[in-house]
């Protein structure tokens, strides 16, 4: 009787109440774990999110801050610097009846356009040719803008090569046709099939209104190789850092970079090399003249990127801090944020590229 009973009892199970605990304790256990697997997706987003930010940004820095130390190597002489009128034209063989004169277009080699509440725009310039400071002289009368050049030397110069006849301030872009070693002359002829920057005669000599008659150039000008002109200007458009190369349509570079500022490192003249003071692009500085672009020996670029992801409160100051307090006691400021845009997590990079071009460049 005794061993049956026993036998029975063990036989029983649980019990209903003992069910229900374990099946209490099991939905706080799954609860507990969803909870804490919600936790840390959550959180690996951020971190993949902040990473790519981090990325992007570094990626926008490093290939502003490379063109802005090549930026002006060929373009550095006086004679450039002082082109009051310059003459620029261009066609895209491959569009019937895009040419005119290049707008806009500029020898010096570096420009910030102040964006105001928006992003700020840079223009940065070189050339590629080793002899790109290495002026040849023109030493016969050129007789009208589309007669060939006689120079000095014609050593370093090839066809499809950009050069720039410069004299009291007057400056002619043109591209390379022909070289004659053997007579010292360039020819700059207008052929379609090969180059892009000759007009046709009859245009450098009455071009459409307002445009001018290019300049005939006397013995004694300066005639300089640039090889190829590389022209970038970066600019921010749909929170992506965007490129146009040598005045064609912009294209996304980078996304996730929602500004970019910058400003000049300057001097308190064009022979010193120790910056002083660092300045927006506005007022004076919008346009500097010929002295004051010499004073300026430095950018400095402030990149911030946004990461992608949208967190559910604010996450970030309404300001963003660029860069420190300059020497000068100059304290600059980022954009202001409002919610929802405060939700987003934001990165600041930012650095100072000497401008080398400026500072191995005459005062």
């Amino acid at each position: 009787m005794n061993a049956t009973r026993l036998r029975q009892t063990r036989e029983a199970g649980f019990s209903l109440t003992e069910l229900m605990v374990a099946m209490v304790i099991g939905l706080i256990a799954s609860l507990v774990i969803q909870q804490m697997f919600t936790i840390f997706a959550a959180s690996s987003r951020t971190a993949t999110s902040v990473a790519d930010a981090q990325e992007n940004g570094l990626f926008a820095l490093v290939s502003i801050e490379r063109d802005v130390r090549i930026a002006g190597y060929g373009l550095a002489s006086d004679a450039l610097l002082n082109c009051s009128t310059t003459h620029a034209y261009k066609r895209d063989p491959s569009m019937a009846g895009l040419a005119g004169p290049l707008q806009n277009f500029t020898l010096r080699g570096f420009s910030i356009t102040d964006g105001g509440a928006n992003s700020d725009t840079l223009l940065l310039q070189y050339g590629t040719s080793v002899r790109a400071d290495v002026d040849a002289e023109i030493t016969k009368d050129m007789a009208d803008s589309s007669s060939e050049l006689t120079v000095s030397n014609t050593a370093g110069f090839n066809v499809k090569d950009l050069i720039v006849a410069a004299q009291n301030g007057n400056c002619t872009l043109m591209q390379v046709t022909e070289i004659e070693t053997a007579t010292y002359k360039i020819q700059h002829d207008h052929q379609a099939s090969e180059v892009t920057y000759n007009p046709p005669a009859a245009y450098q000599v009455s071009p459409p209104a307002p445009d001018t008659p290019w300049p005939a150039y006397l013995p004694g000008a300066k005639l300089y190789n640039l090889g190829d002109l590389v022209s970038r200007r970066y600019t921010i458009g749909n929170n992506s850092l965007r490129v146009e190369e040598n005045g064609g349509a912009p294209t996304e570079m980078v996304r996730d970079i929602v500004t970019i500022q910058a400003q000049y490192g300057v001097t308190a003249d064009p022979a010193s090399k120790s910056v002083t003071q660092w300045v927006d692009p506005i007022g004076a500085w919008a346009n500097p003249s010929i002295n004051d672009y010499k004073r300026i020996k430095a950018i400095r670029v402030a990149v911030v990127a946004r990461a992608n992801r949208r967190e559910l409160t604010p996450v970030s100051p309404a300001t963003i801090k660029l860069w420190p307090d300059a020497a000068a006691g100059q304290s600059t400021v980022g954009p202001t944020y409002t919610v929802p845009d405060r939700n987003y997590r934001y990165k600041v990079y930012e650095t100072i590229a000497p401008l080398r071009n400026a500072i191995w460049g005459s005062p």
